[in-house]
């Protein structure tokens, strides 16, 4: 009686179930299998397929294992490498973001191929007629996608739209017929009409995203126009799955994204944000979309997308350039919006979670400031982006960029050329190095003729005061270097302490700690010979070493003194104004060496105004100062200037650039062949003075002060009158004093 009144539960799991046969995922598809050997005659479980019937029991069994030994296994493995893949590769806001978070080379190959195995064997070891065939095969094509073996995931979906279409009896149906469409409907969807129990117990059909995963595999293999002919047909079909529109809106984005239709791969990608499967790529999908939108030149829409991705934002590096993106789209005339970011870059810039970007934030903030005109303001806060210690190396280079580019604008030539010449070009992309290197390498001779023309007309001006006036004026400054020498000397023998040179601590007292592990004892110690000695790198032939990093690092700004000035000071000389006044041009003909001087590198800081800075306006205003200052400019010769646009001089400065350029990269025997192969077709030109001196400081580095001595020689002797003359004396004094000492 009790086994009777519960027969209706099995009766309708009976119904639901479809009946004792049928509900097969697959009735109709077989396998055939080449073996040898001892397994030659022994059948697979998928080999026995339609051997038997396929009862409820036996279904419940080969989908639970297919779905939880092996398609559990294998979809976790692929979940796990793409995350994984994700988590290794970096994002570069400062460009377009790739389309997927992640790249296709970063994932294990070997755990595609795990991932195939078992997809194999979930087919092979269970009947066909299971339910969880079909998702084996796309999991099987998704392996391949990801091992981008494009040709491989094509074979599989193939089989799959094709063993997996809607058939009639057994027969197969023409893909995309009218005649056995559904009220008569061109469709190449299969139906996904399915029973309650269907949709509780059993996947969706795979064959309507193999699809979708066919137009990606040609879009990654490159055949965009095959993938574009596939969507615009699921477009139009009417039995395609609404719960498939949001993939195939990604898929669509991805198309545009590879097609550079930016506006089209914006708004397809925002339509398929439900996709999602945190905040934080939501919030790199709305990144992605502004910048596609900016792109496309439509800031009005790029505008409230950036702001979206800072709301969603898990990635604070990702809100710092989503403003700094705001401040680009923003119009000088928006100063309210500028105002805001300003005041939101200052809060961040206080909160602990910032602090790994505060030097992107500096920069961000100079940008603000440059936006309204405000370069005293943008100038300080790029300061504070370089004052960031450990920062992002790439970031420090971009600071030093836009410091560069704002004191040029201000003209202050001197301190954008030691700006210029700070960048590390390596650590940059081949366009902006292109951009960066002919201006620093013209920007490094402009601040070499400049400090020259400020050096000469700072003696010219002296030599032209009044007797009693200029007798006045070397006496005060005399006693202004030597006031600070004192200083100096004072200050550092205060840090010895207060304590007498002569007195010597024992290292070895009983009771008393090592010397080593005595702070009060090193710190002494360092105070007493910095006292004595002065500050020293800790470094072989550091006198040598610190005048050929001078050289190398950038010229900084002179004061208005004069070169001898800055000797005595370096030299620990007691100045005299004798002493000052023995080093003016006096006489007439000191008088007009020093202004042909002048001349000479007037000349060439208009050149290189002209060609490689392409400022003429510059040009114009430093000839305006030379027609000023030089009595007897108007009737000299400029032939740098008349020759500018010639094709002599042209391939000139290309070569130099060519050399220098080689130089700077480290190809050292390289630029050594070119300069000499030029200088074998082109004895004198423009920039062999350069060429020699930059030779001398390779030798220099290399310990070949023989080499080094020879082209500095070579370079006081031929060009007497030049600005690095000077210079290359001041190089070479410590080889002579090293050689003397042999």
């Amino acid at each position: 009686m009790q086994l009777r009144k519960c027969w209706w539960p099995w009766a309708l799991l009976f119904w639901m179930s479809g009946g004792p046969i049928v509900g097969m995922a697959q009735p109709y598809s077989n396998i055939e299998l080449k073996k040898t050997g001892k397994y030659e005659n022994r059948l697979l479980p998928a080999e026995k397929t339609g051997n038997k019937g396929f009862p409820l029991p036996k279904r419940i069994y080969n989908n639970t294992v297919s779905h939880y030994n092996y398609f559990f296994n294998a979809q976790q493995r692929m979940d796990l490498a793409i995350e994984q893949a994700k988590q290794v590769f970096k994002e570069d806001y400062t460009h377009l973001l790739p389309f997927y978070p992640y790249s296709l080379s970063a994932i294990s190959t070997g755990e595609m191929d795990t991932i195939i195995y078992k997809c194999t064997a979930g087919i092979l070891l269970h009947d066909l007629r299971s339910d969880w065939v079909d998702q084996f095969y796309l999991l099987m094509a998704k392996a391949y996608l990801h091992k981008r073996a494009f040709d491989s995931a094509s074979y599989v979906l193939q089989y799959l739209n094709y063993a997996f279409a809607p058939k009639d009896d057994g027969y197969d149906l023409f893909v995309g017929s009218n005649s056995n469409a559904p009220g008569g409907q061109f469709t190449v969807s299969s139906p996904e009409k399915r029973s309650v129990w269907k949709k509780a117990t059993a996947p969706s059909p795979a064959r309507n995203e193999g699809l979708l995963l066919q137009a990606q595999v040609w879009i990654e293999s490159g055949e965009t126009a095959k993938a574009s002919a596939l969507l615009g047909i699921l477009d139009g079909d009417p039995v395609f799955p609404k719960r498939l529109l949001a993939e195939k809106e990604q898929i669509r984005a991805q198309l545009f994204y590879e097609e550079k239709n930016t506006d089209s791969a914006a708004a397809a990608l925002l339509r398929s944000l439900r996709l999602a499967q945190n905040q934080k790529e939501k919030a790199r999908d709305y990144y992605l979309a502004a910048q596609l939108k900016a792109l496309s030149q439509n800031p009005t829409s790029a505008i409230p997308l950036f702001e979206k991705a800072i709301q969603y934002h898990a990635d604070p590096l990702m809100e710092v350039y989503a403003r700094l993106a705001l401040i680009e789209l923003t119009t000088p005339e928006q100063s309210n919006r500028i105002t805001e970011n300003l005041m939101a870059l200052e809060k961040m810039a206080q909160k602990g979670i910032y602090q790994p970007y505060a030097d992107i934030l500096y920069y961000t903030a100079a940008g603000l400031e440059a936006k309204r005109n405000n370069d005293v303001a943008a100038s300080k806060w790029l300061q504070k982006s370089l004052a960031v210690a450990n920062g992002e190396p790439r970031q420090r280079q971009l600071s030093w960029w836009r410091w560069a580019e704002l004191e040029y604008k201000n003209k202050k030539y001197l301190s954008a050329a030691q700006a210029y010449d700070s960048i590390q070009l390596a650590l940059l992309t081949p366009m902006e190095q292109d951009k960066i290197s002919r201006r620093k390498m013209a920007m490094s001779a402009l601040a070499m003729a400049l400090q020259d023309i400020k050096l000469t007309d700072s003696l010219l001006r002296i030599a032209a005061l009044p007797t009693a006036e200029k007798w006045s004026y070397l006496t005060g400054l005399a006693q202004q270097i030597n006031q600070k020498k004192d200083l100096k000397s004072t200050t550092t023998n205060r840090g010895g302490g207060g304590q007498n040179d002569n007195a010597t601590e024992s290292l070895f007292e009983t009771n008393k700690d090592f010397y080593f592990d005595n702070g009060t004892l090193k710190s002494r110690g360092l105070s007493e010979f910095q006292a004595k000695w002065g500050n020293r790198p800790n470094i072989d032939n550091w006198r040598r070493q610190t005048a050929v990093d001078r050289n190398i690092s950038g010229f900084t700004a002179l004061a208005d003194a004069t070169l001898p000035v800055a000797k005595a000071q370096s030299e620990d000389l007691f100045v005299t104004p004798e002493s000052l006044a023995n080093n003016l041009p006096q006489d007439s003909l000191a008088r007009e060496n020093a202004q042909e001087k002048m001349a000479l590198q007037y000349r060439q800081a208009i050149q290189l105004f002209r060609v490689p800075l392409e400022d003429e306006p510059a040009a114009l205003a430093l000839e305006q100062e030379a027609q000023s200052k030089l009595p007897h400019w108007k009737t000299q010769s400029n032939p740098i200037v008349a020759q500018s646009t010639s094709t002599q001089v042209r391939e000139a400065n290309l070569a130099y650039e060519k050399i220098y350029q080689a130089f700077l990269q480290g190809n050292f025997q390289q630029a050594l062949a070119n300069k000499r192969k030029w200088e074998k077709e082109n004895p004198s030109t423009p920039w062999s003075p350069q060429l020699l001196y930059v030779e001398a400081l390779y030798h220099v580095k290399q310990g070949e002060d023989s080499l080094a001595k020879q082209c500095l020689q070579n370079l006081a002797q031929n060009y007497p009158g030049h600005a690095l003359t000077e210079k290359a004396l001041v190089l070479s004094w410590p080889m002579y004093c090293q050689e003397k000492k042999r």
